[in-house]
């Protein structure tokens, strides 16, 4: 399977070049992660979004003028967590297996959160 070029990222771990792409979707947020220069399986799984409301400028709380706001990054610290937990849960970049599958990751690996 190969990598869309819009919104790519790049991460080399022990010498070997990834690409990975995070995206948003309805009620989480999807990853793919692969080998950047040759075909090989798929890393694959979702995070939920762990959103917080808060007031817009002025508002009150009966004003429903709130917005909702994303508190998890996905940093490359977070990839290569999410790699490492792939790796030893069976997942092998270099055979064109199709997709590994982690599904839902949030108690997986340590999550960053912005306060």
């Amino acid at each position: 399977m190969a990598f869309p070029k819009k919104g790519l990222r790049k991460i080399t771990v022990d010498g070997v070049k990834y690409g990975y792409v995070v995206s948003g979707n309805d009620g989480w947020i999807d990853f793919h992660i692969g080998l950047l220069e040759r075909n090989g399986e798929i890393l694959t799984g979702k995070f939920s979004y762990h959103s917080i409301r808060i007031p817009r400028d002025g508002s009150t709380e009966e004003s429903q003028n709130w917005v909702w706001h994303q508190r998890m990054k996905l940093t490359p610290k977070t990839i290569r967590q999410i790699m490492e937990y792939g790796l030893k849960n069976g997942w092998n970049p270099h055979e064109k297996t199709g997709l590994m599958d982690l599904r839902d990751m949030d108690d997986q690996i340590e999550l960053n959160f912005e306060e």
